[in-house]
Formats: structure tokens, sequence, C-alpha cells
């Protein structure tokens, strides 16, 4: 199946009865008992007992990390790259060099940019309390505490008092980190301001946001969701936020996109609810909100992605349909325009979807617990978790998901992902761009098909088919130029 760049252009005219990933669904981690997939990696004899319910993906789409919880109870830091996976910080671990000085658990929040450098607020030992959360940065090993409760917090706005004596309080979470290695987070519980004022959103000592504070901002807001603010690589960010109405909203760097009360083109009733948001590569942002008439939506920067009763495909009669009062829990981008939507249908499963093209997932698929290429370990994807879907740079879906048998049984639940197939029109090379680097590769897929697919084995030779007629020829050459060079 061809999936097509769903920010550009209409949605294509195609009808799936059943997922189309290239491949079966693999685990990374599991949390079942003695199961290999439950060891922790470089821990003898170590195994998740719980698998989050959250997990958060470099802005390339190359890199992951999350929290754990391990059989003897303690916290630990994971992240990592494909399906291998590494050890960031683990309760009772120094945090630097000083022995008294150790990680007691971690916080709301994660986060790791392209280059492997992990942000993640935790609550330390060793010292008093008043002063014992912070925001981490780790890098190559090395653990620094960047932010602490206690520290002065610059920047703030207090109309009550004299501003500048404000410090961090009892609740450092939601930690990213930008690619430049400027790190966001959010504070709560501010000492020496009222409570109004007492929250804020930080990028390294820049102020955001403060709520109750109009400054840098159309209107005050009242309150900020723990895990919900999210930013690119370039620092546009995006929270969830309380609104003077005392209702929720998203905002995009400080605007409102779709204020309460407002209609959507296409919709006949006004918006009464937004509810969640996600800031992704280049800008591109996604929302879910519901209509005074329960019709819900999801948004992609300012278009219409889908709502409830659309075909989950053009021209399917599969649609979109609210289970338990929801219809969607996802809409993540890759950093190639590409994009996963995640929710249920009127079939009553739940299921992922690529770029309005094609079900990539549906709930029952078979996961290939033992890795050897066979649906044979009677295990299957119930449901992926919540709003934990991503696609990565490397065209696997990446997903937190509940495990059950044939019966019905739950046996667990696992990081898993998926490959599947986008062919890019010119990426000879897999890359991401159309570039002359690949030209080479190119002409040695026209030449040389075999060689072609020896040299670069996870790429689809398709993609050198830039004249859509279904291989590639001399035909192709003409088009693949205007490819490289934008023509």
């Amino acid at each position: 199946m061809s999936f097509r760049n769903g920010f550009e252009g209409v949605v294509a005219a195609v009808v799936i009865a059943a997922s189309t990933h290239a491949g079966l669904i693999e685990p990374i981690f599991t949390n079942i008992a003695n199961h290999p997939t439950a060891r922790i990696p470089g821990e003898d004899g170590g195994e998740f007992l719980i698998i989050p319910d959250t997990f958060e993906m470099s802005p390339g789409g190359d890199r992951w990390i999350f929290g754990v919880i391990d059989r003897d109870s303690n916290s630990v830091m994971m992240a990592g790259i494909g399906n291998v996976g590494y050890v960031v910080a683990r309760e009772g671990q120094m945090v630097s060099n000083d022995p008294t000085e150790t990680f007691r658990f971690f916080n709301w929040g994660v986060g790791i940019n392209d280059d492997g450098v992990h942000g993640f607020a935790a609550k330390l030992n060793g010292h008093p309390s008043g002063s014992d959360r912070a925001v981490i940065r780790s890098a190559d090993g090395v653990n620094t505490i960047e932010f602490i409760e206690g520290d002065l917090a610059l920047g703030l706005g207090d109309p009550d008092d004299v501003a500048g004596d404000e410090i961090f309080g009892d609740e450092l979470s939601s930690v990213g980190i930008l690619n430049d290695g400027r790190i966001t987070f959010r504070a709560g519980l501010i000492g020496n301001v009222g409570s109004d004022f007492g929250t804020a959103l930080y990028r390294d000592s820049e102020v955001l946001v403060q709520t109750g504070i109009s400054a840098g901002v159309p209107t005050p807001f009242y309150g900020i969701r723990h895990g919900s603010i999210t930013s690119d690589r370039d620092g546009n960010w995006l929270a969830t936020v309380v609104m003077a109405s005392g209702k929720w909203n998203v905002t995009v760097n400080g605007e409102i996109p779709v204020p309460l009360g407002s209609q959507l083109d296409g919709f006949d009733s006004p918006v009464v609810r937004v509810w969640w948001g996600w800031m992704g590569p280049g800008g591109h942002w996604f929302m879910r909100g519901q209509n005074a008439d329960e019709d819900e939506w999801m948004l992609g920067r300012d278009r219409l992605i889908a709502r409830t009763g659309d075909p989950v495909v053009a021209g399917a009669n599969e649609r979109w349909a609210a289970v338990n009062g929801r219809t969607f829990s996802v809409a993540r981008a890759n950093s190639a325009g590409d994009f996963v939507l995640g929710g249920t249908t009127d079939a009553g499963r739940a299921i992922v979807v690529v770029n309005n093209d094609a079900i990539a997932i549906r709930g029952g698929d078979p996961v290939d617990l033992d890795r050897d290429g066979h649906a044979d370990d009677d295990a299957f994807l119930d449901k992926p978790i919540s709003d934990n879907v991503f696609l990565g740079r490397d065209d696997y879906v990446y997903m937190l998901g509940v495990l059950r048998n044939n019966n019905g049984d739950r046996i667990g639940s696992g990081f898993l992902r998926v490959k599947i197939d986008i062919p890019r029109p010119g990426d000879m090379n897999c890359d991401g761009v159309v570039t002359v680097s690949d030209i080479n590769p190119f002409v040695m897929a026209l030449t040389d098909p075999q060689g072609y697919a020896d040299a670069f084995p996870d790429c689809d030779i398709l993609n050198g088919d830039c004249s859509d007629d279904g291989q590639v020829t001399v035909s192709d050459v003409n088009c693949f130029v205007a490819l490289v060079t934008g023509a």
C-alpha cells in the first residue's frame, strides 16, 4: 500500500478493510513476566513491572524516552533508538559525583533531542525538604541539575507584591529539550507569589507564559496541565491551559487558535471543548476538540484532519465513531510531514491511520512476541494506550499498547513498533529528502536493481517510479530530475 504525505493535497481514494503495514507488530519491551522482552537492558535479572502510559520521541523522530517501574518497584528512565534501548538513570543512582545525592523517583514529562541529550524531572535523595525537586539534563552519562526547588524563579510577574523574590516550588515537571540544548519545563507551586500567579512555563530561564499574567499572551491563563507541553526543534511550543471561564483550551506560542464559542468551517455548531494538543516538527500542531452537537474533530494546524462520522479513509464504509464518549485519541507527525491519526470506529475497534490514506494498525493485529517473523505467539494488540502513538523518521509506528491472547485475556502491555511503507518519490537513499545525493542510487536502481536492493535494503526501489507506472525505467528520468531540481 502506498501512503502519501498527508500535509499536501487532498485525501486519496483508497478503500482498506484490514491493516496495511508491511510487517508484524514487534515488541521492543513488555512487562510479561520471565519473557525475554521484559528484561531491562544492562541489568542482570532486572525486569519491567509497569510499562508507562506516556513516552516521547525526539524532534527528528529517531530517538525515544520514557520512565518505567521494575519488579523491585524502582523507577528507571529508559531511552533508545529503534528497537535498542538503554538505561539513562535509575532510582538510587548518583546524580553526579556526590554519593549522598541520588535519584529517588522521576516526575511527569520527559524529553530527548536529536543528539540524544535527555531532559527529565526528578525528586532527589540527599537534599533537605524544600530543595529536592530538580530538572535534570543528562548527556553522555553525565547528569546535571539545571533547576532545583528553592532556586530563584526569574522573570515572573507578581501583581500582589514586589517581583524578583519568587522561588521554584515542589512542582517541576513536563521537561523537554530542544536541539539547541535549551530546556523547557513546567514550574508549579512557585513560592513568594500568589497562587493565581504560581505556575509558569519556562524555556531555560525565559518565561513563556505565567498563569494570571497577560504579558506576552492575548489573555491570561489560569492553569497549565501537567504533561501537556510540547515543542518543535525550533522552539515553537504548545500547551493545554485553563481559560478564565474555567474550561480547558490549547495554546500555541501563547495564542488560542480555536477559541471556545467559535465555529469551524463546515460545522453546524460552535466549539465547546478543546482538550488535547501536540506540537511536532516544523511547527506542525494537532488539536482535538468537540462542538456543541458532540461532533468531535481533529485539526492539523488550521486544517481539518477528520471528524466523527467521516470514513476512516476515503470511500470506506467504516467510519470514525465515539466509543466511551471519545472518537480520536492521537495525531502526530514526523519530520517528513507524514502523520498518524488514532481513534475508534463504528466497528468498535481502535485503529491508527497513516496520512488519511490507509489503516496501519488495528486492534486485534497479531504481535510477533518472539520476533521470529511469524504470527504464531498467541499475542495480539488489544489497543494502543491513549495518545501514545508516534510515527518515527524510520517509518516505524511506535506505540504503547495493551496485549491480549486469542481468548481475550490480557497478558501484559508493551512498547511496540511496526514498519509501514511510505514511498517518497525520488528519495532513493531513504534519508527523507530528495537531493543530488539520490542521483547515484537512482542510476543504480535503473541499471542494477539487485545491486540497489543490496546497497539499500531498507529502501523501496519504487521510490524511483516517478511516473507512477509500477516500474523504474528510463521513462522516470525526466520526472526524477524534476524532483531533484525542484522544477
